[in-house]
């Protein structure tokens, strides 16, 4: 059953504010290091907006990666410090190759990048200047053009002919504690974002120019999140698909504060990871799994009691024991299914 027989408006939900992008005269563009005398850091400005984010716990099996860009998977990992690049790198990069491959069909996966996120009061989100910070403004990682180019980059001698069938860039995010409370994820139901929604953004580095997508706000942009995610759960995210048959490309997500979250609350720590599988004529994102992969769902112990209509739509019990920091983990992936 697909969410177009899912009565939405029937779901719990919390009211939270999103950074969607301000009118802007020329292309947005973002520093990804300390601007050049008199540049500023960003002129992408946030023009923020109240929105219901629904609770989709109850409804997960029914998203799938191909519709509404985004699918909440159950994927434990045998990594002890996700600080330690040598484990990340020897230990999880392999064991998410192998589950991409396996969940996406995919011919070839990937892996090109990962970061690790850490919510510290009041820090920059600088490359190198200590943990990452989690993103609070609606975006994609990736656009038309910049996901195509990171085939190009990553696999110049095979680069066209993958890019004669499918590719698609997955970011996989996980927290490394939970539950998460602080600082979860929103997703936009890819079927609800327009085209002309998207606006792309250069990022520029001391030695390239990268490109993301930032988003315009639309009123029939429907968003949800999974409330308090455990280490045993991922999210697989859209961020590219060179597929032009109607299904979703690109998914807008961000991080976003939860009026929900107990005030003691522990920070969150996350992680990303990125990577590409290459040419495909098929991929039916995790369509065909479910069974095996979301019997937990139904039966997911909630530690906030949520009410539906009301605005912040949850309070926390006296008793409830609150989680350490959960850490994002994501990989960007180019998934080229079968």
């Amino acid at each position: 059953m697909g969410l177009q027989e899912t009565k939405i408006e029937s779901l719990p939900f919390v009211t939270a504010e999103l950074n969607y992008l301000a009118p802007i005269d020329g292309k947005p563009r973002t520093y990804a290091f300390d601007p050049p005398p008199g540049e500023p850091k960003s002129t992408s400005l946030p023009e923020p907006h109240q929105v219901p984010i629904f609770d989709a716990r109850l409804i997960a099996q029914n998203f799938s990666l191909d519709r509404e860009g985004f699918a909440l998977v159950r994927h434990p990992t045998q990594v002890k410090d996700f600080y330690n690049d040598e484990e990340i790198r020897s230990v999880y990069y392999p064991a998410v190759e192998a589950f991409l491959r396996a969940t996406l069909k995919a011919d070839r996966v990937f892996i090109f990048d990962h970061t690790v996120r850490k919510r510290v009061e009041g820090a920059p989100d600088i490359r190198g200047g200590g943990p990452r910070q989690p993103a609070t403004r609606v975006h994609v990682d990736q656009t038309a053009i910049s996901g195509a180019n990171r085939v190009r980059e990553h696999l110049p001698d095979e680069a066209e002919e993958l890019l004669k069938g499918r590719v698609q860039v997955i970011n996989l995010w996980r927290p490394i504690r939970g539950p998460l409370r602080d600082s979860p994820l929103a997703m936009a139901d890819g079927t609800t974002v327009a085209p002309e929604d998207l606006v792309a953004s250069d990022l520029i580095y001391p030695n390239r120019r990268g490109e993301t997508y930032s988003v315009k706000y639309n009123p029939n942009h429907r968003w949800f999140y999974f409330p308090e995610m455990t280490p045993d759960e991922a999210l697989l995210l859209k961020c590219y698909d060179s597929a032009t048959d109607g299904r979703t490309r690109f998914g807008p997500h961000t991080a976003f504060v939860d009026p929900s979250t107990p005030a003691d609350a522990a920070p969150r720590e996350s992680g990303a990871h990125a990577g590409v599988p290459p040419a495909v004529t098929k991929c039916d994102g995790i369509d065909g799994h479910r069974p095996a992969m979301f019997p937990e769902l139904s039966g997911t112990k909630r530690r906030l009691h949520r009410r539906a209509g009301q605005p912040g739509g949850c309070r926390a019990r006296a008793d409830d024991a609150i989680g350490s920091s959960g850490q994002l983990f994501a990989f960007c992936l180019f998934c080229c299914p079968r």
